[in-house]
């Protein structure tokens, strides 16, 4: 599972945020979203968000409220990766107002790191089709 994030300084840009995404799905990957699967929060409750989604023709999943195990990847990604952001921010002594910068670093290096599941492959690699260049890293 490639990461995408986007962070969000209020919720009401939930909308903007998922049209940009579905937008660059199709034009960069020319892959349509079938299914769209939230916590329920009040950012994806509303009536435009629902036609947003309808409008394309993309199912809507919800997990039942207050049960982030239904959402389990997800929910393991976003602890992973912000683990990894607080770490590089603690071991840098940056401030705090880095943290963001640091949770992009993150889900950078997560989509470039090789995995177990993948067959020691990258996220990278797979959607791309080639290994990642690392030697800036």
């Amino acid at each position: 599972m490639y990461a995408w994030i986007s962070l969000l300084t209020t919720k009401d840009k939930a909308i903007l945020a998922t049209r940009q995404f579905l937008a660059f799905m199709g034009d960069q990957y020319h892959i349509s979203v079938q299914m769209w699967m939230s916590d329920g929060g009040g950012e994806y409750k509303l009536a435009a968000f629902d036609e947003l989604l309808r409008n394309k023709g993309i199912k809507i999943l919800q997990s039942v409220l207050y049960t982030p195990q239904q959402n389990g990847r997800a929910e393991c990604l976003i602890c992973t990766l912000s683990d990894k952001a607080e770490s590089m921010c603690f071991g840098m002594c940056l401030p705090e107002s880095w943290w963001n910068f640091a949770f992009h670093y993150a889900y950078y290096i997560y989509n470039y790191t090789p995995q177990i599941q993948l067959d020691w492959h990258t996220h990278y690699e797979l959607l791309k089709g080639e290994k990642p260049k690392v030697s800036y890293l």
